[in-house]
């Protein structure tokens, strides 16, 4: 555990693997994913009310939460590969 120099416990960083995923109406979504992806890999996600088929456009595998260029507390994870 780190301490800082005025006496409190410093936060361990998370890390997470976020994708860069295009639904089918086009519209550009942000999802996090535990199993191995590829760019251009068609995966199911929850969007909305409904599951979509997407597909892969960017991986930003062990993304820190901090340095994320958004919140990904509010993220959801990919269902899975779509057959």
């Amino acid at each position: 555990m780190i301490h800082s120099l005025s006496g409190g416990v410093i936060k361990r960083q998370q890390y997470y693997n976020i994708a860069k995923v295009e639904l089918p109406d086009k519209t550009v979504a942000f999802y996090t994913y535990d199993f191995p992806l590829f760019v251009g890999d068609r995966v199911l996600v929850k969007y909305q009310n409904s599951t979509l088929t997407g597909t892969v456009l960017a991986l930003m595998p062990n993304t820190p939460q901090q340095s994320a260029p958004f919140s990904v507390k509010h993220l959801k994870s990919i269902i899975g590969k779509a057959k």
